[in-house]
Protein backbone atom coordinates (compact mmCIF):
# COMPACT_ATOMS: atom_id res chain seq x y z
CA UNK A 1 0.00 0.00 0.00
CA UNK A 2 1.74 3.08 -0.95
CA UNK A 3 2.22 5.66 1.72
CA UNK A 4 0.98 9.00 -0.09
CA UNK A 5 -2.73 7.22 -0.32
CA UNK A 6 -2.90 6.66 3.28
CA UNK A 7 -1.54 9.65 4.60
CA UNK A 8 -3.73 11.64 2.12
CA UNK A 9 -6.91 10.36 3.19
CA UNK A 10 -6.15 10.69 6.95
CA UNK A 11 -5.54 14.33 5.95
CA UNK A 12 -9.19 14.39 4.78
CA UNK A 13 -10.23 12.84 7.87
CA UNK A 14 -9.26 15.37 9.57
CA UNK A 15 -10.51 18.27 7.78
CA UNK A 16 -12.13 21.21 9.90
CA UNK A 17 -13.14 18.71 12.62
CA UNK A 18 -12.56 18.76 16.27
CA UNK A 19 -11.31 15.12 17.60
CA UNK A 20 -13.80 13.05 20.63
CA UNK A 21 -12.03 10.51 22.68
CA UNK A 22 -13.11 7.44 20.52
CA UNK A 23 -12.03 8.98 17.57
CA UNK A 24 -8.52 10.30 19.04
CA UNK A 25 -7.63 6.42 20.50
CA UNK A 26 -8.62 5.07 16.93
CA UNK A 27 -6.90 7.60 15.17
CA UNK A 28 -3.31 6.72 17.72
CA UNK A 29 -4.01 2.92 16.96
CA UNK A 30 -4.09 3.65 12.72
CA UNK A 31 -0.94 5.80 13.60
CA UNK A 32 1.08 2.90 15.77
CA UNK A 33 0.10 0.24 12.82
CA UNK A 34 1.09 2.36 10.28
CA UNK A 35 4.52 2.55 11.54
CA UNK A 36 4.55 -0.96 12.03
CA UNK A 37 3.99 -1.36 8.86
CA UNK A 38 6.40 0.82 7.42
CA UNK A 39 9.25 -1.17 9.61
CA UNK A 40 7.61 -4.21 8.21
CA UNK A 41 7.91 -3.40 4.45
CA UNK A 42 11.22 -1.85 4.72
CA UNK A 43 12.50 -5.73 7.00
CA UNK A 44 10.40 -7.00 3.54
CA UNK A 45 12.48 -5.67 0.93
CA UNK A 46 16.23 -6.27 3.14
CA UNK A 47 15.08 -9.93 3.22
CA UNK A 48 13.61 -10.20 -0.03
CA UNK A 49 17.35 -9.07 -1.56
CA UNK A 50 19.17 -11.29 1.00
CA UNK A 51 17.46 -14.03 -0.45
CA UNK A 52 17.83 -13.27 -4.26
CA UNK A 53 21.82 -12.53 -3.53
CA UNK A 54 22.59 -15.52 -1.39
CA UNK A 55 19.90 -18.11 -2.36
CA UNK A 56 20.14 -19.89 1.39
CA UNK A 57 17.30 -21.64 3.48
CA UNK A 58 17.77 -19.36 5.78
CA UNK A 59 17.43 -16.45 3.88
CA UNK A 60 14.50 -18.16 1.95
CA UNK A 61 12.82 -18.43 6.03
CA UNK A 62 13.68 -14.88 6.42
CA UNK A 63 12.17 -13.97 3.75
CA UNK A 64 8.92 -15.63 4.35
CA UNK A 65 8.60 -14.17 7.14
CA UNK A 66 9.31 -10.98 6.27
CA UNK A 67 6.59 -11.52 3.94
CA UNK A 68 4.20 -12.45 5.83
CA UNK A 69 4.83 -10.16 8.38
CA UNK A 70 4.71 -7.23 5.48
CA UNK A 71 1.28 -7.95 4.37
CA UNK A 72 -0.58 -8.77 7.91
CA UNK A 73 0.46 -5.57 8.76
CA UNK A 74 -0.63 -4.35 5.45
CA UNK A 75 -3.87 -5.11 6.22
CA UNK A 76 -4.20 -4.27 9.65
CA UNK A 77 -3.28 -0.78 9.04
CA UNK A 78 -6.13 -0.91 6.25
CA UNK A 79 -8.82 -2.23 9.04
CA UNK A 80 -7.83 0.09 11.67
CA UNK A 81 -8.17 3.28 8.86
CA UNK A 82 -11.15 2.56 8.17
CA UNK A 83 -12.44 1.92 12.48
CA UNK A 84 -11.20 5.51 12.72
CA UNK A 85 -12.85 6.59 9.79
CA UNK A 86 -16.08 4.79 11.31
CA UNK A 87 -15.43 6.19 14.59
CA UNK A 88 -15.55 10.21 12.29
CA UNK A 89 -18.43 8.78 10.88
CA UNK A 90 -20.44 7.96 14.29
CA UNK A 91 -19.22 11.35 15.61
CA UNK A 92 -20.38 13.60 12.74
CA UNK A 93 -24.19 13.90 13.89
CA UNK A 94 -25.11 15.74 11.25
CA UNK A 95 -24.99 12.54 9.39
CA UNK A 96 -28.35 10.42 10.17
CA UNK A 97 -30.51 7.18 9.07
CA UNK A 98 -30.58 5.54 6.06
CA UNK A 99 -27.23 7.11 4.45
CA UNK A 100 -25.62 6.04 8.03
CA UNK A 101 -26.38 2.84 8.89
CA UNK A 102 -25.82 2.22 5.06
CA UNK A 103 -21.79 3.46 5.03
CA UNK A 104 -21.75 1.60 8.49
CA UNK A 105 -22.72 -1.84 7.23
CA UNK A 106 -19.86 -1.43 4.16
CA UNK A 107 -16.74 -0.73 6.65
CA UNK A 108 -18.12 -2.73 9.09
CA UNK A 109 -18.33 -5.51 5.87
CA UNK A 110 -14.56 -4.30 5.04
CA UNK A 111 -12.93 -4.47 8.18
CA UNK A 112 -14.61 -8.24 9.10
CA UNK A 113 -13.01 -8.84 5.34
CA UNK A 114 -9.83 -7.69 6.20
CA UNK A 115 -9.47 -9.67 9.75
CA UNK A 116 -10.17 -12.67 7.61
CA UNK A 117 -7.85 -12.02 5.02
CA UNK A 118 -4.74 -11.07 7.99
CA UNK A 119 -5.48 -14.29 9.55
CA UNK A 120 -5.42 -16.44 6.41
CA UNK A 121 -2.02 -14.77 5.94
CA UNK A 122 -0.70 -17.13 8.97
CA UNK A 123 -0.76 -20.80 6.80
CA UNK A 124 0.74 -20.68 3.64
CA UNK A 125 3.99 -22.17 3.97
CA UNK A 126 5.77 -20.75 1.05
CA UNK A 127 6.22 -16.94 -0.88
CA UNK A 128 4.51 -17.85 -3.78
CA UNK A 129 1.26 -18.77 -1.92
CA UNK A 130 1.40 -15.89 0.50
CA UNK A 131 1.51 -13.51 -2.78
CA UNK A 132 -1.40 -15.33 -3.83
CA UNK A 133 -3.50 -14.68 -1.13
CA UNK A 134 -1.79 -10.77 -1.50
CA UNK A 135 -3.46 -10.64 -4.80
CA UNK A 136 -6.66 -11.19 -2.98
CA UNK A 137 -6.14 -7.80 -1.13
CA UNK A 138 -5.14 -5.98 -4.48
CA UNK A 139 -7.98 -7.07 -5.94
CA UNK A 140 -10.44 -5.98 -3.31
CA UNK A 141 -8.59 -2.63 -2.40
CA UNK A 142 -10.39 -0.25 -5.33
CA UNK A 143 -13.97 -1.49 -3.65
CA UNK A 144 -12.73 -0.42 -0.64
CA UNK A 145 -11.31 2.59 -1.65
CA UNK A 146 -14.40 3.86 -2.59
CA UNK A 147 -16.11 3.39 0.13
CA UNK A 148 -13.58 5.18 2.05
CA UNK A 149 -13.82 8.17 -0.59
CA UNK A 150 -18.09 8.52 -0.18
CA UNK A 151 -17.52 7.99 3.60
CA UNK A 152 -15.22 10.71 3.70
CA UNK A 153 -17.74 12.57 1.07
CA UNK A 154 -21.10 12.18 3.28
CA UNK A 155 -19.22 13.35 6.54
CA UNK A 156 -18.34 16.42 4.48
CA UNK A 157 -21.42 17.17 2.68
CA UNK A 158 -23.93 16.48 5.90
CA UNK A 159 -22.15 19.16 7.47
CA UNK A 160 -23.03 21.43 4.22
CA UNK A 161 -26.38 20.15 4.60
CA UNK A 162 -26.61 21.32 8.34
CA UNK A 163 -25.91 24.69 7.45
CA UNK A 164 -27.72 24.92 4.26
CA UNK A 165 -31.04 23.91 6.70
CA UNK A 166 -29.91 26.29 9.13
CA UNK A 167 -29.53 29.21 6.56
CA UNK A 168 -33.14 28.47 5.60
CA UNK A 169 -34.08 28.69 9.26
CA UNK A 170 -32.71 32.19 9.24
CA UNK A 171 -34.19 33.27 6.01
CA UNK A 172 -37.81 32.15 7.02
CA UNK A 173 -37.44 34.05 10.26
CA UNK A 174 -35.84 37.46 8.42
CA UNK A 175 -39.25 36.78 5.90
CA UNK A 176 -41.87 36.74 9.03
CA UNK A 177 -40.17 40.17 10.15
CA UNK A 178 -40.16 41.56 6.99
CA UNK A 179 -43.84 40.52 6.42
CA UNK A 180 -44.69 42.20 9.18
CA UNK A 181 -42.63 45.66 8.79
CA UNK A 182 -44.68 45.19 5.36
CA UNK A 183 -48.14 45.61 6.32
CA UNK A 184 -47.33 48.75 7.96
CA UNK A 185 -44.75 50.63 5.71
CA UNK A 186 -44.34 48.31 2.26
CA UNK A 187 -42.11 51.25 1.08
CA UNK A 188 -39.45 50.54 3.62
CA UNK A 189 -39.78 46.89 3.08
CA UNK A 190 -38.43 46.65 -0.19
CA UNK A 191 -35.48 46.85 -0.38
CA UNK A 192 -34.98 43.97 2.61
CA UNK A 193 -37.31 42.07 0.47
CA UNK A 194 -34.38 42.45 -2.61
CA UNK A 195 -31.88 41.52 -0.27
CA UNK A 196 -33.82 38.49 1.10
CA UNK A 197 -34.77 37.55 -2.15
CA UNK A 198 -30.97 37.57 -3.40
CA UNK A 199 -29.73 35.57 -0.38
CA UNK A 200 -33.01 33.10 -1.22
CA UNK A 201 -31.12 32.69 -4.54
CA UNK A 202 -27.48 32.29 -2.85
CA UNK A 203 -29.59 29.58 -0.61
CA UNK A 204 -30.63 28.08 -3.51
CA UNK A 205 -27.05 27.61 -5.18
CA UNK A 206 -26.12 26.29 -2.33
CA UNK A 207 -28.20 23.50 -2.71
CA UNK A 208 -27.97 22.70 -6.13
CA UNK A 209 -24.47 22.41 -5.35
CA UNK A 210 -25.05 19.73 -2.46
CA UNK A 211 -27.06 17.89 -4.94
CA UNK A 212 -23.84 17.72 -7.49
CA UNK A 213 -21.72 16.63 -5.11
CA UNK A 214 -24.10 14.12 -4.02
CA UNK A 215 -24.77 12.45 -7.73
CA UNK A 216 -20.69 12.51 -7.97
CA UNK A 217 -20.49 11.04 -4.67
CA UNK A 218 -23.11 8.06 -5.63
CA UNK A 219 -21.20 7.16 -8.91
CA UNK A 220 -17.98 6.99 -7.47
CA UNK A 221 -16.44 3.67 -9.37
CA UNK A 222 -13.16 1.94 -8.61
CA UNK A 223 -10.77 3.06 -11.01
CA UNK A 224 -7.94 5.68 -11.84
CA UNK A 225 -10.71 8.83 -11.70
CA UNK A 226 -11.83 8.23 -8.09
CA UNK A 227 -9.31 10.78 -6.62
CA UNK A 228 -10.54 13.22 -9.47
CA UNK A 229 -13.89 12.71 -9.07
CA UNK A 230 -13.82 13.31 -5.56
CA UNK A 231 -12.48 16.24 -5.65
CA UNK A 232 -14.81 17.43 -7.82
CA UNK A 233 -17.34 16.95 -5.17
CA UNK A 234 -15.37 18.15 -2.85
CA UNK A 235 -15.02 21.64 -4.82
CA UNK A 236 -18.40 21.81 -5.34
CA UNK A 237 -19.20 21.87 -1.45
CA UNK A 238 -16.59 24.30 -1.20
CA UNK A 239 -18.47 26.26 -3.60
CA UNK A 240 -21.79 25.18 -1.46
CA UNK A 241 -20.09 26.75 1.63
CA UNK A 242 -19.17 30.44 -0.28
CA UNK A 243 -22.91 30.88 -1.36
CA UNK A 244 -24.07 29.88 2.29
CA UNK A 245 -21.48 32.37 3.64
CA UNK A 246 -23.01 34.75 0.98
CA UNK A 247 -26.62 34.05 2.40
CA UNK A 248 -25.54 34.99 6.11
CA UNK A 249 -23.98 38.05 4.77
CA UNK A 250 -27.11 39.67 3.54
CA UNK A 251 -29.47 38.29 5.98
CA UNK A 252 -27.06 39.95 9.09
CA UNK A 253 -27.31 42.82 6.61
CA UNK A 254 -30.94 43.00 6.53
CA UNK A 255 -31.50 41.95 10.62
CA UNK A 256 -28.80 45.32 11.09
CA UNK A 257 -30.84 47.46 8.86
CA UNK A 258 -33.74 46.21 10.72
CA UNK A 259 -32.93 46.17 14.16
CA UNK A 260 -31.42 50.64 13.94
CA UNK A 261 -34.55 51.28 11.64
Amino acid sequence: MKRIIFCFLISLLFIRYTYAFDFSRAYQDYLYTYNQYRESHNEHITAKNQYLTYETLTAKDKALNATRNMLETRSEVLRTYLTALRMRLAETTEVVGYQANTLYLKLDNEVDWLTDHRDSLSSPSTIKDLLEISGEFEKRYPKTEVIIYQTLGEIIKSKETNLYQRANELISETEEKILEIKAIDSEKALMWERWLLEAKKKAMRSLEKQEYAGKVLGALKPGGKISKDFHEAQFALKESNQYLKEVVFYLKETIREIKYE
